[in-house]
């Protein structure tokens, strides 16, 4: 992807920014009034007379509704920025040579037709957002389902550019440049189907895994210093509210509206084939990771596509804590059936498979009875209550 940091390349400076002179009065390339603007509604819904004071030191109100007549009778007709956000993303060199039929004679004329057109039109404001957009391949996944065993493989010569995103909430913390949300990256109109790879993971071994990454990589971790108690303090507050996220991830219907639940997973396999108008997606279930090369392969059209392990609990500087949560963790024997009684359970895992993970969380086990790692609204079973059962549960078995 290229460099986060060169979005803003070729800005308009300070002073420029703050006051955009439209082009002469025959120009149809700009709306001269908000009257005549298209967007007039969605552009004061946006505007907060606080951000265009601060965008515009030279103007002093004192009422807010002074600064809101300043900006529809004088403000937007002098294309004054009212959204430093949005200005700040744009590289008006880029946008320009991006859209020439625009036929934007300066930057300063770039930065005022994406602040007032160009954002409402869904146009691209830097390179940035633009790789991101048209990447061909999307690893959209929980985490701790082995994304980062793909990436690595990835890495190694696939031709194509991907885009590796958890959550669509944070999507902007590993892609800052792109001054789009994820689900308008993800869905739009394409030349061809935009691939993604999505997985499952065993609920109870997902959400411990996902408990130590987060203890290690939280801002202030401890690393190696982690101890026991605080694990078993996180798992006490947290494990209950995990479950459920991972229970409902797959409810963003890729943005789509795409039913994973409305196809059965065929679970010899290990993973399926999904298409819906430009999404081709493929999901596997990270108990599998390892036999699923070939098919990953052919999805993503490399045959030489290879698996690099990466991001496993068992390496990590938590890797003793990692053993014990993982051998010594258990769990009452009707709180794991509420658990694996979700769509999510019972879709991507077999009546003998949910009972054999049943039988693993229910009392202490080796480690090597658990499957290998690769990486390290509520159904009716999980209810408020079923949770707050969980939450007393977990006290007790945690010892608290």
């Amino acid at each position: 992807m290229p460099d986060a940091g060169r979005s803003g390349a070729g800005r308009v400076d300070q002073a420029e920014a703050r006051l955009l002179q439209p082009g002469s009065g025959d120009d149809l390339r700009f709306a001269r009034t908000l009257a005549q603007n298209p967007y007039a509604d969605q552009v004061l819904r946006d505007f907060r007379h606080d951000e265009y004071l601060r965008a515009n030191p030279d103007l002093h109100f004192d009422d807010p509704q002074q600064a809101l007549w300043h900006f529809v009778f004088t403000g937007h007709d002098e294309g004054r920025v009212f959204d430093r956000w949005r200005a700040a993303g744009v590289d008006p060199g880029w946008y320009r040579r991006h859209y020439p039929e625009l036929g934007l004679r300066s930057d300063a004329e770039a930065l005022r037709h994406y602040s007032y057109l160009g954002y409402y039109e869904h146009r691209l404001p830097n390179a940035d957002t633009a790789w991101v957009h048209d990447a061909e391949l999307h690893l959209f996944q929980m985490g701790k389902v082995g994304s980062h065993a793909i990436a690595r493989g990835l890495e190694r010569g696939y031709p194509g550019r991907v885009v590796h995103v958890h959550w669509a909430a944070h999507f902007p913390l590993g892609y800052p440049g792109c001054r789009i949300a994820y689900p308008r990256v993800l869905v739009h109109p394409r030349p061809a189907p935009v691939k993604v790879i999505s997985a499952t993971r065993e609920i109870v071994s997902r959400v411990l895994s996902g408990h130590l990454q987060y203890l290690d990589t939280r801002p202030g971790a401890i690393g190696g210093a982690l101890t026991r108690e605080q694990v078993r303090a996180h798992i006490e507050t947290n494990f209950d509210q995990d479950c459920e996220i991972v229970a409902r991830w797959f409810e963003h219907g890729y943005y789509c509206g795409l039913d994973v639940y409305a196809t059965p997973f065929p679970h010899t396999e290990g993973c399926t084939r999904l298409r819906r108008d430009a999404l081709d997606l493929l999901i596997y279930r990270q108990e599998d990771l390892g036999r699923l090369e070939s098919r990953i392969g052919a999805f993503i059209e490399w045959p030489g596509f290879r698996l690099q392990p990466a991001n496993v609990g068992s390496s990590k500087s938590y890797a003793d804590l990692h053993a014990w949560l993982m051998a010594t963790f258990t769990l009452p024997g009707n709180t794991l059936a509420r658990l694996y009684d979700t769509p999510y359970m019972r879709h991507f895992y077999s009546d003998q498979e949910r009972e054999r993970f049943l039988t693993c969380w229910r009392r202490p086990r080796s480690p090597t009875s658990l499957p290998e790692e690769i990486e390290p609204p509520l159904p009716s079973p999980l209810r408020p209550r079923g949770w707050q059962r969980l939450r007393h549960a977990l006290r007790r078995r945690l010892g608290r």
